[in-house]
């Protein structure tokens, strides 16, 4: 996770200042060292070695804090990390053993603070190897040094495991963040599929029963009056539908699709020829998407074909088979628009296929619904674009 940045821990500048003076309290194990130097009497060329040199780290030391809580987990300040780690081998000369045995549990401290994630077990051993090189070279033996080292080790695990739960922390809300926004991009998506299928057929009854009231008016009132109400009645329909999909609980029956359709092309004066005996015995999960297929094919044709005779087909065999054909213009080598686009994508989540063809003179909207699809329905954000 090379492009964490602080944006990803929420820092407030209160949260900011604590975890600072938190971090920063490693610095307090400088007093004992500062008060064993000032036992041993040192010379004064020695004291001001150490105090130059012991500001010099206490500046870097809170210079890569800073950074490491602005960049974490790169290396991004290391000009600063190399100073530090030569102000700290350095140090050794005037101050001897005490500050031999605090710099390295500083150094495994403040490393997977600063380094990627796959420095940190090569840098924390690196660092394990040169200090029990140093200590035997300077006499160390026995438990003694064995416990120097193991304590040194487990502050090197402790904070490098402190630093790995810190990553896994981000790359969780991260993931929550990301799960959270695909969530509401889906949650789009089937809304303005849905709108698009709903209100596609729809408006374009309403539209065709208006116009037919229109032409009608004149010449016979009574059954103007009638398109009008059953225009009237279609709109009602829309607008309880867009309700329904807004609020994520619509169902499509394909009975009633079939009917919706019957209806809708016999006042586009369009003949039809139903063969769906078996329309019933669709399975429920694979009943919603054949009425998207039956209704997505009769608004194309409605709007799009100029077709005499339209033909709807629906088997319930394994696949189910729904096909819309008619004897207009369609062209099976357009790309699809955004209705079929999304019919295709509620096919293929149940595992189906979404053709269109040309078939001795009649365009085809044919779907085979695998009966075995998994799932007991479709899911709402696998619907319709």
């Amino acid at each position: 996770m090379s492009d964490v940045t602080q944006d990803d821990f929420d820092w407030t500048p209160r949260r900011r200042r604590v975890a600072t003076l938190l971090t920063c309290g490693w610095l307090g194990y400088l007093i004992p060292v500062c008060v064993a130097v000032a036992a041993e009497r040192p010379s004064r060329s020695m004291v001001l070695f150490a105090a130059v040199g012991l500001a010099a780290y206490v500046v870097l030391f809170v210079r890569l804090i800073h950074v490491g809580m602005c960049r974490p987990f790169r290396l991004a300040a290391p000009y600063a990390l190399v100073g530090l780690v030569a102000v700290g081998a350095l140090l050794m000369i005037p101050i001897g053993s005490q500050w031999r045995y605090a710099f390295p549990y500083y150094l495994v401290a403040i490393l997977p603070g600063q380094l990627p994630p796959r420095w940190w077990i090569p840098s924390q051993v690196g660092t394990l190897v040169v200090t029990t090189v140093v200590a035997i070279g300077y006499g160390d033996r026995g438990s003694g040094l064995i416990g120097y080292l193991a304590s040194v080790a487990a502050v090197a695990l402790f904070t490098s495991m402190f630093f790995w739960l810190l990553r896994t922390m981000v790359q969780l809300r991260r993931a929550r963040a990301e799960m959270a926004r695909l969530a509401v991009s889906e949650e789009r998506l089937r809304i303005a599929r849905d709108l698009h299928d709903v209100l596609g057929q729809r408006l374009a009854a309403v539209a065709l029963l208006s116009d037919l009231a229109g032409r009608l008016a004149g010449s016979d009132p009574e059954r103007a009056r009638q398109q009008s109400a059953e225009a009237g009645r279609l709109a009602r329909e829309a607008l309880e539908e867009v309700r329904a999909t807004v609020s994520g609980f619509r169902d499509t029956s394909l009975t009633g699709e079939l009917s919706t359709a019957q209806a809708l092309l016999a006042a586009a004066g369009i003949g039809c020829v139903l063969s769906a005996p078996e329309a019933a015995e669709v399975p429920g999960r694979l009943a919603d998407v054949a009425g998207w297929v039956v209704r997505e094919g009769v608004t194309n044709v409605v709007r799009h074909s100029r077709a005499g005779t339209v033909r709807i087909v629906v088997r319930s065999a394994d696949p189910v088979v729904v096909e819309v054909a008619d004897d207009g213009r369609g062209d099976a080598t357009s790309p699809y628009g955004n209705g079929l686009t999304g019919l295709r994508e509620r096919v293929t989540a149940l595992g189906g296929v979404v053709r269109t063809e040309r078939v001795d003179g009649w365009y085809r909207l044919r779907a085979e619904l695998p009966a075995a699809a998994p799932g007991d329905r479709v899911p709402a954000a696998a619907g319709a674009a």
